[in-house]
């Protein structure tokens, strides 16, 4: 893991799982362990997991870790609750699409008309083979046509078609993840600079009570150049749990 870029409101971690693509996301466990040694909250962003957790003025995280804090137990943040078995059905068949490209691949506008190319490997054809008359069309085996491995469909049973997968079982599998995109963002959770100190960062300032306006003012410069000149550090730990494959045995 490496940092790869840092500015004075924000932390950008490449993990580097390098070539490592499209993986199978079972579930995220924010390890114990995980502790945050800065005297404000920090919030935690992962690339591609939605996050669930949100500050007073509805900024989304994944997780936030309070200021001076030690996680002692470890906590899920992120579970897909996809259909295994639907899923291995449709990585058997039609491994190459997902809810990304089920428009793009294998599947070309015929400018100036609503018709798109498809070729029979497409899902979308063998959908419609089978319930064609329910997307108002006829089957694409049906057709005849001059180019065997493509058929031509109109436009609107075509995206009528790719919703209909999406909701009924793509939406119901497991999530895809890009483990080579895999990164992660820390930041103040109220977007201000590293070296701006809201009140509770000087909690342990030495006062006696009788300083004045001038004299509270010039311990409070004091202590705050102290405090953003010394070492603070975040341990993150997570674990992923995931399948290279939908028939294969998860990996930790």
């Amino acid at each position: 893991m490496r940092i790869q870029s840092e500015s004075r409101s924000l932390i950008f971690i490449d993990v580097g799982f390098g070539k490592l693509a499209f993986i199978f996301l079972e579930y995220t466990l924010r390890f114990a362990g995980t502790c945050n040694g800065f005297p404000f909250a920090m919030g935690i962003r992962i690339h591609g997991i939605v996050p669930n957790e949100y500050t007073a003025s509805g900024e989304a995280w994944n997780y936030i870790l309070p200021q001076k804090s030690n996680i002692q137990t470890p906590v899920c943040i992120f579970e897909s609750r996809g259909d295994e078995s639907l899923m291995a059905t449709w990585e058997e068949e039609f491994a190459k699409w997902n809810t990304d490209n089920l428009e793009s691949l294998c599947a070309m506008s015929v400018p100036d008309t609503d018709i798109v190319m498809v070729h029979l490997e497409h899902p979308v054809v063998q959908l419609l083979d089978k319930k064609f008359q329910e997307f108002g069309t006829i089957a694409p085996s049906a057709q005849l046509s001059n180019t065997p491995n493509w058929r031509q469909i109109p436009r609107a049973a075509f995206d009528k078609a790719c919703q209909w997968l999406r909701d009924n079982i793509l939406s119901k599998s497991s999530k895809t993840f890009d483990l080579s995109q895999f990164t992660v963002h820390i930041a103040k959770i109220d977007s201000s600079k590293f070296t701006d100190l809201n009140a509770g960062c000087f909690s342990q300032m030495s006062i006696t009570g009788s300083e004045n306006v001038q004299e509270m003012n010039e311990k409070k410069g004091q202590f705050a150049n102290i405090v953003v000149q010394m070492p603070f550090n975040i341990d993150i730990k997570l674990s992923l749990h995931y399948r290279l494959s939908m028939n294969m045995q998860a990996i930790y």
